[in-house]
């Protein structure tokens, strides 16, 4: 491992071309002259990014916009995709990811879900994807306002006599 000379510590590299700003490397990297300028070669690219993703699915708390974004780019998943695993569209992920703000649920639990489901070998997605679709028409349910017309006027529909018909 490479060490800071001046302070016998291992050298850190920070790792921005993840899209993160907060990961920092020690070892597993050295400095090179490309025919650019100087670059930095990473040792095992794919197993650096699984462990970056395996840190934020583990993070306590919810999910950055960048947080988020690297997941899904992991996932190899559009913004369209991920919206309508999340029940969401696509312009409300991008929002998420380009104004970095705090990602809202249930996108922050599915995602988390989906990329430890990817390395599983007994992962089911089909059972995944029946499971989300009947999540999302029950929230689409709860949260939808059905009202009918009668004799005198709109009259919100009873829940229980919708169910029973």
């Amino acid at each position: 491992m490479m060490k800071d000379t001046e302070h016998n510590t291992p050298k850190l590299h920070h790792y921005r071309d993840c899209g993160l700003d907060n990961v920092w490397i020690a070892g597993g990297f050295e400095d090179i002259d490309s025919p650019y300028g100087p670059g930095v070669s990473i040792r095992d690219l794919d197993g650096l990014h699984r462990c970056i993703a395996h840190c934020l699915v583990k993070k306590p708390g919810p999910l950055t916009g960048r947080e988020f974004r690297f997941l899904r780019t992991e996932l190899d998943m559009s913004q369209s995709m991920m919206g309508l695993l999340c029940g969401r569209e696509e312009r409300t992920v991008r929002h998420w990811e380009t104004r970095d703000e705090v990602v809202e649920e249930p996108a922050n639990t599915i995602i988390r879900f989906v990329y430890e489901q990817r390395f599983k070998p007994t992962a089911n997605f089909e059972g995944l994807s029946k499971t989300i679709r009947e999540l999302q028409a029950l929230d689409k349910e709860l949260h939808e306002m059905k009202l009918q017309i009668t004799e005198e006027g709109w009259k919100p529909v009873d829940c229980q006599q919708q169910k029973a018909a």
